[in-house]
């Protein structure tokens, strides 16, 4: 496969910064959780709140339904094909695609490589999984944490990260936005056709297909057309969001925290969140997305790590369980006289 390099005038980003970030982040893991987890933490035990309660609550429907249904709308919403019909933007008739290419907001040029690949993003995910977990298994094992709490943790972040996945997904290819280097995407693919005629436009292009094989250059164009709104964006933030609320209800805010862990606790949150941001900021500059389409990405990982955090932990740290209901329900076979017995307990 050839290879292209980059547009001369494409804005270039040292990875220099990008790895000395991913360097401290993963530095900061391997210090942060022998610190907090060696740390006199002040409180009640998680573990004398909570004992009396079952392993098994209802309400974990909702948890599991949601991420079957961020799942499944992720998977949906990647196979789907854009609208030619654009609701944000310009439109592109690929009959006619002469339009796109004179079109200023799609200008940008084309990069071959992105800054953040998502590649990055699909390991920060892993990784931030493990970090939640040795965090919540560092807490159970002196007795500050439980099992509702370890389950809760994971599935929350499970819950935050598919449903966020799911909606980018499904908005990509509804509003059918183009990408700012589209037109360079677009010129360079239908340039690359013999029966292709469009005049001086395809000038230098003949030659330099997006790729070799006509199903991935179409692959490339089809993604071109799923800019609003960033998957970076929206899962970087639901991703490192999620991760800092946790971090936060343990070591900041929590009723548990002390000065030695929130100074830890508040460096680990803002490594994260700088590291979001950045990956967010990298698809403006390499010409992936438009501003709006990373306000709105970031807005929607955003809210989905609060929703799914805050529906389950306290502004304390400690779990929603509430407390065993005085109340029972019990239905059973009437042993008197046919039929069934309804009793109420107050």
């Amino acid at each position: 496969m050839p290879h292209f390099d980059s547009h001369p005038n494409a804005p270039v980003i040292s990875s220099r910064l990008l790895r000395a970030m991913i360097t401290i982040a993963l530095t900061l893991c391997v210090v942060f959780v022998p610190l907090v987890v060696h740390g006199e933490p002040a409180g009640e035990s998680e573990q004398s709140t909570y004992f009396e309660f079952d392993w098994w609550t209802p309400r974990y429907f909702l948890g599991y339904s949601l991420i079957a249904a961020g799942l499944t709308g992720y998977i949906v919403g990647d196979q789907m094909t854009a609208r030619t019909e654009m609701r944000i933007g310009p439109d592109y008739d690929p009959d006619n695609p002469i339009e796109v290419f004179n079109s200023e907001e799609v200008s940008k040029p084309f990069r071959e490589r992105d800054t953040v690949s998502i590649a990055w993003v699909h390991g920060f995910l892993v990784g931030s999984a493990f970090l939640l977990a040795g965090v919540e298994a560092g807490q159970w094992s002196r007795g500050h944490g439980s099992a509702h709490r370890f389950h809760d943790t994971l599935i929350g972040y499970a819950e935050a990260t598919s449903m966020t996945a799911a909606i980018t997904s499904l908005a990509k290819p509804w509003t059918g936005r183009l990408r700012p280097d589209f037109g360079e995407r677009a010129l360079r693919y239908h340039c690359a056709q013999p029966d292709a005629d469009y005049g001086d436009h395809c000038d230098g292009y003949e030659d330099r297909p997006l790729h070799v094989t006509e199903r991935r250059a179409r692959r490339r164009l089809n993604d071109g057309q799923k800019s609003f709104f960033s998957g970076h964006a929206s899962n970087s933030f639901a991703i490192f969001g999620y991760t800092s609320l946790v971090l936060g209800g343990h070591y900041v805010w929590g009723s548990r925290a002390t000065s030695r862990t929130r100074a830890v606790g508040l460096a680990a949150q803002a490594v994260l969140m700088t590291g979001a941001t950045f990956i967010a900021a990298s698809r403006v500059t390499d010409g992936r997305h438009h501003t709006s389409d990373v306000v709105t990405g970031a807005a929607v990982g955003t809210v989905f790590a609060n929703f799914s955090y805050w529906r389950r932990f306290d502004r304390s740290g400690y779990l929603r369980l509430g407390k065993p209901s005085a109340s029972s329900v019990n239905l059973q076979p009437a042993t008197e006289y046919p039929g069934v017995t309804l009793t109420l307990r107050r």
